[in-house]
């Protein structure tokens, strides 16, 4: 994520040309095996997993001036994680 940084702040535009990058890691959240994980290591994937669908959420709605702007974003739209489909304020509850 440093690579992504600009003067402190995330720069989404330089996320959004390797779209394809955080694309495969989305994949491979949506994949994981959660029963298999070590707490720590659960506790881990889904905060990583609660950041990267935020960047995801953000990136779908382009000219946005905060993630409280998208509707439904916390309590509506679901992720995929593991074999669950969560919204943001689950991951986040869950961890």
């Amino acid at each position: 994520m440093q690579r992504n940084r600009r003067d402190g702040l995330i720069d989404y535009e330089a996320v959004a040309s390797r779209r394809v990058e955080l694309d495969a890691y989305l994949e491979a959240i949506a994949n994981a095996d959660l029963a298999s994980r070590a707490p720590p290591e659960l506790k881990a994937l889904l905060s990583n997993a609660y950041s990267a669908h935020a960047l995801e959420s953000i990136l779908l709605h382009p000219g946005i001036s905060s993630i409280k702007s998208i509707s439904g974003v916390w309590k509506e739209n679901r992720h995929s994680v593991g074999a669950l489909e969560l919204t943001l304020d689950e991951i986040e509850h869950n961890m």
